[in-house]
Parts: C-alpha cells; structure tokens; sequence
C-alpha cells in the first residue's frame, strides 16, 4: 500500500544568499532531504546551460511580463471561443 498510495513531497527552489549555504546544506541533511545545487541568482538575465549547451538565455523582466500577461491571455481566448460557439 506505501508504493501505491504513498504521497512523497514535490521539489522546492530556494534561492539563497552563498553564506547561508552552509546552514541551508545542513538543515536539508538534518531533515532527511536531498539537495541539490542549480546554479547562482544575480544580474538581469536567465540562463542555464547542460554542459557546454546554453539552452537558455533571457531577460528576466521580459519572462516576467509573459508570466504576468499568460493567464489573462488565456482567458480572453478561452471566452472569445465560447462566444464563437
């Protein structure tokens, strides 16, 4: 029943100054959780490579604003939809 029903705990992105590494690196230890380090946080762009590939490259405040527009781009084409049926 624990492997069929069992809910494990979703991943979670914490972003945290380096000096606090440290600490943050334990309390995972102590609580039992693996962690993993994905990078480094500053400047105004995003970006993440696998290897040698940049796969991705972006301005933060551009991502922003589709984040920001995305749902409510959503509901307008959904309603314009409804209204066309």
């Amino acid at each position: 029943d624990l492997l069929l029903f069992s809910e494990s705990p979703s991943p979670i992105i914490l972003s945290f100054d380096e000096s606090a590494r440290v600490e943050i690196e334990a309390i995972a230890m102590d609580a039992g959780s693996p962690i993993t380090i994905l990078g480094t946080v500053g400047g105004d762009r995003l970006r993440i490579q696998i290897g040698e590939q940049e796969v991705l490259n972006s301005r933060v405040a551009e991502m922003e604003a589709v984040w920001r527009s995305s749902l409510k781009l959503k509901l307008q084409a959904e309603a314009l939809a409804a209204g066309a049926e």
